[in-house]
């Protein structure tokens, strides 16, 4: 009976086991399975991935979704960086466009303390900062005209190079916990913080920000930048156009005077659509006595140019809070000239209109003409707020019932004072329809709240 007991303990003891044993199982592959690489290319794409091999040229993978199915090539030179499951990352810096083999000399060195090579990425930095925070078409431009060191391609980092920078900020040194400029990439200005690390994009490069010009070297002029040779002529491999002006990333070939040039084409101030919708609200009254009401308004704005911009078309409806009725709602429509001012950062641009309208009630009572200045600021690319005066004079006809006498006709009685018949009226009262004109004046105060489409 004893041994029956043990022989019943040790199998309870080892199902306990085993089921321990596959809830630790399961557990593992839980965390395998949701445990994932992310691929981010250089357009912005993210790939939810598994990699299997990383070889000089090219990298392989399996789709997360599919861990069993087939495998999948990227080219290194289409990828920014790869996250790993286990939080590490690899940064792929971009490889000159073109090679070429040719016969140079290397020229003297010159400025060795203003400059070092990162020898891992094949990249040269500058050791300090351009004077002043600059524009981002200022700064590329600024860095496209330097000539240190003998070299006169120097340029605005990539977006993997400055990131690179950030990384090795304390070996290069010189930098601030602050906004630095990279290229214009995929129709977009990109920085990226100092002090945190994270990137920023703009639809126009107007923020005032640090730049850090950088340029790419060769294996072997990276070598003959380490030595302390003078002199050194080989058979190497040098970048096309190592002594012009380029650029790495895809769209940041045009020069910023080009950019420049395209975006006033295409866009109005500070990277606003050229004709864009806008919807918005206003809160308004007399200034004495208070009567509150609101607006609803639609428009059609053109940005003209950079600096300014006209509303062809708008269209307002009003009423009051206090005595609604749809019989009182005002129609009118507007149009004027819209000024903008120098931004105060990359989104908040202020701006001054002036509207001139024509308006009348949903009856067609009455016809007012209007001006109305406003003074506001755009706080994002789509929203915007102002603050303004409406002035109207209307003319208004109305008319009303009356009820006015009239002579029905005569009666023929004898006056005996006159001893003669004499005609006398007999009156009566009838409802005559009238009309009257007046003209008024007066003006509200407005508080508008914005989106542009």
């Amino acid at each position: 009976m004893i041994k029956i007991e043990k022989i019943q303990s040790k199998r309870k003891r080892f199902k306990r086991a085993v089921k321990s044993a596959f809830f630790i199982c399961n557990i593992m592959v839980c965390v395998s399975v949701h445990a994932q690489d992310v691929i981010t290319l250089k357009n912005g794409t993210d790939i939810n991935a598994l990699v299997q091999e990383i070889s000089d040229v090219d990298v392989k993978y399996k789709k997360f979704e599919t861990p069993n199915g087939p495998d999948y090539t990227l080219k290194k030179s289409e990828i920014l960086l790869i996250r790993y499951a286990n939080g590490s990352k690899d940064i792929f810096s971009e490889e000159p466009k073109s090679v070429n083999t040719q016969e140079v000399s290397m020229p003297a060195l010159k400025d060795r303390d203003k400059y070092m090579v990162l020898e891992n990425y094949r990249l040269m930095v500058m050791r300090a900062d351009l004077d002043g925070k600059k524009y981002q078409n200022s700064a590329a431009k600024s860095c496209e005209e330097l000539n240190v060191g003998g070299f006169s391609d120097w340029r605005l980092p990539t977006k993997s190079e400055i990131e690179i920078l950030y990384q090795k900020k304390e070996s290069v040194g010189g930098f601030v916990p602050e906004m630095y400029w990279s290229v214009y990439y995929n129709k977009r200005y990109w920085s990226l913080d100092f002090g945190k690390g994270t990137f920023d994009d703009f639809v126009k490069g107007t923020n005032n920000y640090r730049c850090r010009c950088v340029r790419s070297v060769t294996e072997d002029m990276q070598k003959y930048l380490s030595s302390n040779e003078d002199n050194y002529s080989s058979s190497i491999s040098t970048t096309s156009g190592m002594n012009n002006k380029t650029s790495l990333d895809q769209s940041s070939n045009e020069t910023a005077s080009n950019r420049d040039t395209k975006d006033k084409k295409s866009k109005g101030k500070h990277g606003y659509k050229k004709n864009a919708f806008e919807l918005d609200l206003s809160l308004n009254t007399p200034p004495k006595p208070w009567y509150p009401g609101f607006e609803i308004g639609i428009g059609w704005l053109h940005n003209a140019t950079r600096y300014f911009a006209w509303d062809i078309i708008r269209i307002e409806a009003s009423n009051l809070f206090s005595n609604f009725d749809i019989k009182n709602t005002g129609l009118a429509l507007w149009m004027g000239p819209k000024v903008y001012f120098v931004p105060i950062t990359e989104k908040i641009v202020p701006f001054i209109a002036f509207r001139f309208g024509v308006g009348t009630s949903v009856l067609f009572e009455n016809i007012a003409y209007s001006i109305s200045p406003e003074l506001g600021v755009n706080l994002t690319r789509f929203f915007y707020l102002s603050f303004g005066y409406a002035h109207s004079w209307s003319k208004k006809t109305s008319t009303y019932e009356a009820q006015e006498s009239y002579i029905k006709g005569y009666n023929r009685i004898y006056m005996y004072s006159t001893g003669k018949y004499e005609s006398v009226p007999i009156y009566g009262t009838r409802t005559v329809t009238k009309s009257e004109t007046t003209k008024s004046s007066g003006g509200v105060l407005f508080l508008r709240f914005g989106f542009n489409f």
